[in-house]
């Protein structure tokens, strides 16, 4: 998309990014690559990442700059101007180190934040289905007190820092970044990254491989695969897309005078042109025929194709 800028917006916006300390869309974007970090778009620098660029101090921009910042961020990226943020196309799976992030998530530790040399280990506060809280311990500043070395301050509201983790990193880390609250003392998950994975190199795709050796092993009276497998884009992309609970499943099946056929497709839920399309025809004898059957061997069909993801 083209997007013509004036003059003047164009020294506004360079402003707003250099106080930001941004350069690209993935320095602004929240860790699953789905909407723009509420930081950023308020012009708030977060520090998500670690940069090697030696940025120059630069005053912050005022609020008509920070206007202009999310008028042409809306107009370039993001579906509409609704509080989301979410971005037109969502961002892929992540190619940079680990060592570039200042927080991380374990599926089985929690929260992990780089503090100098070592890492803070915060504990949840709260679950739902929307977001994880965690507490952010506050300390009341009294008058004449030195603040500790390595507390946390915004708005001028002070806050502790979590327990320091004195053991070996897990290894499930992924890229995440959060937003803190300071008046509730809480800081919530926003997203979740997940790194690029490796091509396979074998002669053909392996999930194409595990579908050809499943249906090696069909009988004529045990076992069934499916009939057709057409893979439509970057398979790993789907991988990623079941990895992180965004894979759709959609199976339909039919039947009338004759046998009964279903098809399947799987696909991400946002964003994302990559899918797997599924053909069958239903078995069982003449008599055993129905909508219903066609409709259950869809499911099945489904439920044999993301098996055969997860073993990517």
């Amino acid at each position: 998309m083209e997007l013509e800028v004036d003059q003047d917006a164009l020294k506004w916006l360079n402003w707003c990014r250099m106080f930001l300390q941004v350069c690209t869309v993935s320095d602004i974007v929240t860790a699953d690559g789905l909407s723009i970090r509420e930081s950023m778009w308020h012009g708030e620098r977060d520090y998500a990442h670690r940069s090697s660029y030696q940025w120059p101090r630069t005053v912050r921009p005022n609020r008509n700059h920070w206007k202009v910042w999310q008028e042409h961020l809306t107009r370039a990226l993001l579906v509409s101007d609704g509080p989301q943020r979410l971005l037109r196309h969502p961002l892929g799976p992540w190619i940079d180190p680990l060592d570039n992030w200042n927080w991380l998530w374990s599926s089985t530790h929690g929260l992990f934040h780089r503090q100098g040399h070592g890492w803070q280990h915060y504990r949840p506060r709260s679950f739902s289905t929307r977001n994880i809280q965690w507490d952010y311990p506050r300390s009341t500043q009294l008058s004449g007190c030195k603040r500790p070395h390595n507390e946390h301050t915004d708005n001028g509201v002070s806050f502790l820092p979590a327990p320091f983790w004195n053991q070996p990193l897990p290894a499930d880390l992924c890229r995440a970044t959060v937003h803190i609250t300071p008046s509730l003392g809480t800081l919530a998950l926003t997203g979740i990254g997940t790194a690029s994975l490796q091509p396979h190199h074998d002669s053909q795709p392996s999930l194409l491989a595990a579908w050809m050796a499943a249906s090696a092993r069909v009988t004529e009276y045990v076992g069934w695969t499916p009939e057709e497998i057409e893979i439509d884009g970057d398979k790993s992309l789907l991988v990623v897309a079941l990895l992180e609970d965004r894979l759709c499943v959609i199976s339909d099946g039919s039947y009338k005078l004759g046998p009964g056929m279903a098809a399947v497709q799987l696909l991400p839920r946002k964003g994302g042109t990559e899918r797997i399309i599924v053909r069958c025809q239903t078995p069982g004898l003449t008599d055993d025929q129905s909508a219903y059957r066609s409709e259950l061997i869809g499911l099945l069909a489904g439920i044999m194709v993301v098996d055969w993801l997860l073993d990517q």
